[in-house]
């Protein structure tokens, strides 16, 4: 059965009635979203491989009431639905995690959202995200202690996590963003999105450079960040704005309670404006080490050094 193609709110209800109780996948999608327009071919080719389920793509873009409803905060989000109850999720691009929770569900496993998210739902098969060994962190924000200095109050802080929504600056190019974590957290990397087809805001008004600091107990001004020295200086190339990974110093992230991201210039300097479309940040809980993968690189279990 092909992937129907959802552009408008309404027009999913009829397909999920249609439905009856067949499994149904969602591929929540963003034309601007990498790891979408990446795993898009292998959910065509699944669609031929499962014709007893019925498989749905919806743009976020044209259909926010509907991510909205689902949660979606993050892309690509797959929403696995049967007899109109929500029975798994799994974000990230990965083509493996994403036919075995598809094959699990088929053969009756998981037990709706809770089960879902137990199993490679929230945090996905793949940790949320396609870097390895890594899960989105979104979970572990905060969303409540978020700030952003010079942030227009019609597109804040908080858009940077709502499909088809984006944060903007102000009175200038310059915004800082304090992101805090309920937990301490690793982090891996950053993924920017800036994509955006309205002619207002184009890939020149991306972030460029930008600075990181960590744990940080009110959020600096600008004239704070201007005087410390960042843990990382990042100089973003416009692909790097298409919600790509940029790979962190990841020994300077170990234990990080509070990130502040200090987007210094965007793509054209001369620019006043500042769109940021969506964050992804990648890493960690820092309680999820396990002690058994350490290997002992010198001595005999049970002695201590003298």
């Amino acid at each position: 059965m092909p992937v129907q193609a959802v552009s408008a709110d309404a027009q999913l209800p009829p397909i999920l009635q249609a439905a009856g109780d067949k499994l149904v996948m969602i591929d929540f999608y963003a034309d601007w979203c990498g790891p979408c327009q990446r795993i898009a071919p292998f959910v065509e080719e699944l669609s031929g491989r499962y014709p007893d389920v019925v498989f749905v793509k919806v743009d976020v873009d044209n259909c926010r009431q509907i991510a909205q409803m689902y949660g979606v905060t993050a892309m690509p989000t797959f929403i696995f639905l049967k007899s109109l109850q929500k029975v798994g999720e799994l974000q990230g691009a990965n083509p493996e995690a994403l036919e075995g929770k598809l094959t699990e569900l088929m053969q009756g496993g998981g037990g709706g959202a809770a089960a879902g998210a137990a199993s490679g739902g929230a945090t996905g098969g793949d940790g949320g995200c396609e870097v390895e060994g890594q899960m989105l962190l979104h979970e572990f924000i905060d969303k409540k202690q978020m700030e952003c200095l010079n942030q227009k109050d019609s597109n804040p802080v908080q858009n940077l996590f709502t499909p088809g929504a984006r944060l903007e600056s102000d009175c200038d190019q310059q915004l800082i963003i304090s992101v805090t974590f309920n937990q301490p957290v690793k982090v891996h990397s950053l993924a920017f999105g800036a994509m955006n087809d309205d002619e207002s805001a184009t890939l020149e008004n991306g972030p460029r450079v930008v600075k990181l600091y960590t744990n940080h107990a009110t959020t600096p001004d600008f004239s704070d960040v201007e005087d410390m020295a960042p843990i990382q200086e990042l100089e973003l190339a416009e692909a790097s704005l298409k919600d790509t990974p940029v790979e962190l110093r990841y020994v300077k992230f170990q234990n990080v309670t509070n990130l502040v991201i200090f987007v210094e210039t965007n793509q054209d300097d001369n620019e006043d404006l500042t769109v940021i479309n969506s964050l992804r940040i990648i890493g960690q809980p820092k309680e999820a080490s396990n002690m058994a993968d350490f290997k002992r690189v010198s001595g005999k279990a049970g002695e201590s050094d003298h």
